[in-house]
């Protein structure tokens, strides 16, 4: 059996399949760019590459934790473990702050305003 290296199609998927949706990257980009900018569909295509990959990155290793464990399923936990273990251990204290106001449900001020004009 060849391996290409991509664990996508370990799972039978092909690697868009296991995208964000380009809507909803440029919902997240709508957020910070002003009402009057533009976001370019190439732009768009390479945030929505970057966020996929990065989200995979983090879902492997924190999968690693757990098969090490002999556990199968991953935690919000294990993803701020996953997270340390790979350098991006600046933004844990900021997720386990948001995690654990999301456990006792207090209000995170994620609200998604409505369409601008």
């Amino acid at each position: 059996m060849e391996n290409k290296g991509s664990s996508s199609r370990a799972f039978g998927a092909s690697p868009t399949e296991l995208f964000i949706s380009t809507a909803n990257v440029a919902r997240i980009i709508r957020r910070v760019v002003p009402p009057y900018g533009k976001i370019a569909d190439d732009s768009k295509e390479i945030v929505q590459n970057c966020v996929s990959e990065f989200i995979g990155l983090i879902t492997a290793e924190a999968n690693l934790l757990c098969q090490s464990e002999s556990r199968k399923t991953i935690t919000a936990d294990d993803i701020l473990r996953a997270m340390t273990k790979l350098g991006f251990d600046k933004y844990v204290n900021s997720l386990s702050l948001y995690i654990s106001r999301y456990r006792v449900g207090e209000p995170l001020g994620m609200v998604v305003s409505s369409r601008r004009p």
